[in-house]
């Protein structure tokens, strides 16, 4: 981003001023959230035995649970909040895509 530019926080619904990160000074535990999980569970969507589970489960189901299209995010039904047993079970996986993923998650936020 050029020195000086702005840009909203990238928040659902807030239109304050966004730093680097692209959150506002309210919204920056968002960030760290969505990253590293809660804070203190030390869990981590990003780690290799993750992403190979998350890859042999989306090669088995290749299509969006909710509209059918091509699945590209894995979803956890019940969102974990940081509960090791809850990250792990393939039970509470579902298969999504973007546009589905992104409505679900907005629905869970403001719920």
């Amino acid at each position: 981003m050029p020195e000086g530019a702005h840009q909203e926080c990238r928040h659902p619904r807030c239109s304050a001023y966004a730093v680097a990160e692209g959150f506002c000074s309210a919204h920056r535990y968002y960030l760290r959230e969505r990253i590293a999980g809660p804070k203190g569970s030390n869990l981590t969507t990003h780690n290799k035995r993750f992403m190979w589970m998350r890859r042999a489960f989306m090669s088995q189901h290749p299509f969006c649970a909710v509209c059918s299209d091509v699945a590209s995010v894995l979803d956890h039904i019940t969102p974990h909040r940081g509960n090791r047993n809850l990250f792990w079970d393939q039970t509470n996986w579902q298969a999504l895509c973007k546009p589905c993923h992104a409505r679900k998650t907005a629905r869970e936020i403001y719920a």
